[in-house]
């Protein structure tokens, strides 16, 4: 796999090169998403994005034993997007600066987790595509939407315990109509390690997601960022559901987390599905996780790690009540087998946030605040803002 990636390198780049010297005299600059070229056959495009989103935040734990206060740069990011052969080839590299985005995956590897993603599709009908390299996996809608396009400066404490992320391996994308209905459908066969390189081994991440949108399309692709920043002036409506079976995983999360001790291996299966309505400036969606695992501890003489399952659960729900602020509520939670026996998987999240949009998502300001209640008997307030600017 590690030599696929090497040659997608080489393959954007190459394609770059090439695309470059097709454009003196013939550039045009679009200004909706990044800076974009494009020949003046249209043929070749090419655009650059980047992303910055500053945080603050301040924890404080209930019984006074603990208070933190963090400001931090969570995420730098560039990327590059391209398409050729009259958007036959469609690729995308990105990469992270960050020291939040680069250690989170895993705190004792020293992999180096700059490169985020770096995928090529070929179309091969406008309606199926095929795609290798390394990006996200098709899970649950929030872990696919950006993290630049959220209501809050973060994603739930549901998601971080039970989604999917990115992986590398073979994608296939398929979506079709039936009357006004849209049908999206994915499927990919996956390393299972996520991005960092870790020894072969046999065991391989099988991933299923179909969407059905029955009202029919989102307007401008709304169904892939939170908000209603639209204001969808009909009523939309898309319900999705992943299942994902990942083989001898040799990490706590699958594509995440700390690898298990004495070179362990978990099964993991997921399953989840999720509901997203929009209309005039309201936004409500709701995802429901279950996990299974062949074990659910890994554990030396001294320490023990827990391979996360159980059932999940997340409502949120958002109104634009002016062109630009939007008021949003979240509660998420969790809970497995061994919960309570205060160990394992539980927490209950509570969360009111506030969002100014001066451009979209590409230029906004946010504040939220919350309770997270978790085991044995914790409850921690917390309270964040977050800035985030992109072009």
């Amino acid at each position: 796999m590690k030599e696929s990636l090497i040659l997608i390198l080489v393959l954007v780049f190459n394609q770059i090169q090439a695309q470059v010297q097709n454009f003196p005299e013939e550039v045009s600059f679009l200004n909706d998403n990044g800076l974009s070229f494009a020949s003046k056959d249209s043929a070749q495009t090419l655009t650059f994005n980047g992303r910055i989103q500053a945080l603050g935040a301040e924890f404080a734990d209930f019984k006074g034993v603990t208070n933190t206060t963090e400001f931090f740069v969570r995420r730098c990011r560039f990327s590059i997007k391209g398409t050729s052969l009259n958007n036959k080839i469609v690729y995308r590299v990105q990469l992270c600066f960050s020291q939040r985005d680069m250690s989170a995956d895993n705190s004792k590897e020293t992999n180096n987790l700059v490169l985020r993603d770096a995928v090529i599709f070929y179309n091969l009908h406008k309606a199926f595509r095929i795609g290798i390299g390394q990006t996200k996996l098709p899970g649950n809608r929030q872990r696919v939407n950006s993290s630049g396009q959220l209501q809050f400066a973060e994603r739930s404490a549901t998601h971080d315990a039970f989604t999917l992320d990115r992986d590398r391996g073979i994608f296939f994308q398929n979506d079709f109509h039936i009357g006004k209905s849209l049908f999206k459908n994915y499927i990919a066969v996956s390393s299972g390690e996520g991005r960092i390189t870790v020894s072969p081994n046999s065991g391989v991440c099988y991933t299923a997601r179909t969407e059905w949108l029955p009202l029919g399309k989102f307007k401008n692709g709304g169904d892939y960022f939170e908000a209603d920043l639209e204001r969808e002036q009909k009523p939309k409506i898309s319900f999705g559901a992943t299942y994902s079976y990942n083989d001898k995983a040799k990490r706590v999360k699958g594509q995440l987390g700390e690898y298990l001790y004495n070179n362990e291996s978990v099964n993991i299966g997921y399953a989840e599905a999720d509901l997203l309505f929009k209309y005039k400036g309201f936004s409500f969606a709701t995802e429901v996780y279950n996990k299974l695992v062949s074990n659910n501890f890994t554990s030396t003489s001294t320490s023990k790690r827990v391979i996360p399952s159980g059932q999940a659960w997340l409502i949120q729900s958002g109104y634009l009540f002016t062109q630009k602020d939007e008021i949003a509520l979240r509660y998420a939670g969790a809970k497995n087998k061994q919960a309570d026996a205060n160990v394992g998987v539980f927490f209950r999240e509570y969360l009111i946030g506030y969002s100014h949009y001066f451009k979209g998502h590409a230029l906004k300001l946010q504040g939220d605040i919350g309770v997270i209640e978790s085991k044995p008997n914790k409850q921690t307030a917390n309270a964040r803002i977050s800035a985030i600017a992109a072009f």
